[in-house]
C-alpha cells in the first residue's frame, strides 16, 4: 500500500483503539499531496531533529521533509536526499534506527523487473542501504540549516543525489 498523501493524527487517538474506530475525522491530511512532483510513498520514519525520510517507490527515490520548517508539508519544502535507477529501484521500506547518530536504513528490491521478466542471480537484486541522517539531509530543503523563504525559488533537489544510497 502506498500513497501520495501523508496525514496528521493526535497521538492519544491511535493508541486508543475504541478512539480511532469512533473518530475517523481525527485523521487529517497534511498539507498538499506529493503527487504533481514526487509520487508515492510506503513507508516513513521521522529522526530526532524533526526530519522525515519517506521512500518514493515510483521514482527509485528517497524523499525528506522537515517538519521544523514554517509553511507546513508544502512541495517546495519536500526534497530528495538520494535517486537511482540501479541502486534505489523500488525502495520497498525505510527505518531510522535509534543511535546515537541516526542512520536512515533503506530496502530496495527488484520487485518491477520481477513481475515482468526473471531477476538475473549474477545482478544485485535486494539491497541494504545506510545513510547517517544529518548527512543524507545536508545541502536540501530539509537540512536544519536550510531557511524557507516562501519567495525564492524551489530548491528540492539537494547536492547529494550521490547520496551513499
Amino acid at each position: 500500500m502506498s500513497s501520495f498523501r501523508e496525514f496528521s493524527v493526535p497521538t492519544s487517538v491511535i493508541r486508543n483503539e475504541t478512539a480511532s474506530d469512533a473518530h475517523p475525522e481525527a485523521f487529517s491530511p497534511l498539507g498538499e499531496p506529493r503527487y504533481a512532483t514526487k509520487g508515492q510513498s510506503s513507508a516513513s520514519a521521522m529522526d530526532r531533529r524533526g526530519v522525515m525520510f519517506y521512500n518514493l517507490v515510483t521514482r527509485d527515490s528517497v524523499g525528506c521533509w522537515n517538519s521544523n520548517q514554517p509553511g507546513g508539508y508544502i512541495p517546495a519544502l519536500q526534497g530528495v536526499v538520494a535517486h537511482s535507477n540501479v541502486t534505489l529501484v523500488f525502495p520497498n521500506d525505510l527505518k531510522i534506527d535509534h543511535e546515537r547518530r541516526q542512520s536512515v536504513w533503506v530496502l530496495s528490491n527488484r520487485l518491477p523487473v520481477y513481475l515482468y521478466s526473471d531477476l538475473d542471480p549474477k545482478e544485485y537484486n535486494f539491497r541494504i542501504m545506510t545513510a547517517f541522517v544529518d548527512e543524507a539531509a545536508q545541502g536540501t530543503v530539509c537540512d536544519p540549516n536550510f531557511m524557507y523563504v516562501p519567495s525564492a525559488e524551489e530548491h528540492n533537489i539537494g547536492s547529494r543525489l550521490n547520496c551513499p544510497f
